[in-house]
């Protein structure tokens, strides 16, 4: 059985940059002096796809639109700390690169989730006419 959070391609784009960036970690966490950036790559990492699910599970769309802000925050979490990593040269450029594009499409996405929750509903040309009678 599937969960109603995993039809949404936000949630899968978030899983994706949620398993590189741990799986990235995992690799780098044997140098001490990087085990708390580390920590913190996977735990915002984690925490866009589990804010996803997590919000889904809310009956109101507001309450919904508040765990996808947490998800973009975590995206920019874990992007600044990569960001950190390339300024201390423990990533190279084509790694970092690649986690650029898959933070930017994911916030990209849940940018546009939000903005598709509060847009308002467009009202039907017939509502129009039956109202006015």
């Amino acid at each position: 059985m599937e969960f109603i959070y995993e039809k949404l391609d936000v949630w899968q784009t978030a899983v994706d940059f949620g398993t590189k960036a741990m799986k990235f970690a995992g690799e780098k966490s044997e140098d001490q002096h990087l085990s708390t950036i580390m920590q913190g790559i996977q735990k915002g990492a984690m925490n866009v796809s589990t804010a996803i699910a997590k919000g889904k599970g809310y009956p109101s769309k507001h309450d919904f639109a508040k765990h996808l802000y947490l998800a973009r925050g975590s995206v920019y979490e874990t992007m600044t700390l990569l960001e950190i990593l390339k300024r201390k040269k423990a990533i190279s450029d084509d790694q970092y690169t690649e986690f650029e594009e898959m933070g930017n499409k994911t916030a990209a996405m849940l940018g546009g989730l939000i903005k598709s929750i509060y847009k308002p509903a467009e009202s039907k040309e017939g509502d129009k006419n039956n109202r006015s009678k």
